[in-house]
């Protein structure tokens, strides 16, 4: 779940680049190491025999497709992130511009000494009242709505069980 943010897929990207690297190498040497042993002399597979040396530069050939396979993992994992970051960039470039508002006749000067940080904060504050606020006025709201209807259902049962105490007590009234 957690694998769907930026951050995160490069940090798996990485970790799946140096597992990756690490088999290949480790591989590679087991197969230098056999040769090396004595254990690969002559291999024979789907009917072709081959010899240690052509045994040795097969894995060596596979360590090195193996490391160059997780480089170009590794650098498309880096093209995605780069590419999210300018996404996300954007779109917060995008959502937190800065507005100057057109001096009007009754700032006159003194609208031009007014600090920058204040249109900042403006537009911020616009877009949280705009986008964030509305989620927890809109819970408070449904949440009232809840606690008005359970009220009316609670003094409807508060009225019967009066009235079935009422009744239990008099069983003659009725």
């Amino acid at each position: 779940m957690l694998a769907k943010f930026p951050v995160t897929r490069l940090h798996l990207a990485a970790q799946r680049v140096v597992f990756s690297t690490l088999g290949s190498i480790t591989t590679s040497l087991g197969v230098l190491w056999g040769n090396w042993v004595g254990l690969i002399e002559n291999v024979s597979l789907l009917g072709l025999n081959f010899s240690g040396e052509t045994v040795v530069g097969a894995g060596i050939l596979a360590g090195v497709l193996g490391v160059r396979w997780s480089v170009g993992r590794w650098e498309k994992a880096k093209r995605k992130f780069w590419a999210d970051w300018e996404r996300v960039g954007n779109g917060l470039g995008r959502d937190l511009t800065v507005r100057f508002l057109p001096p009007t006749p009754n700032t006159g000067w003194f609208y031009l000494l007014t600090p920058y940080v204040k249109y900042q904060q403006a537009t911020l504050d616009e877009k949280f009242e705009e986008h964030v606020a509305p989620v927890p006025a809109t819970v408070c709201d449904q949440l009232e709505s809840l606690e008005k209807k359970r009220r009316e259902e609670l003094a409807e049962l508060e009225s019967k069980v009066d009235t079935l105490l009422r009744d239990s007590r008099n069983p003659h009234s009725g």
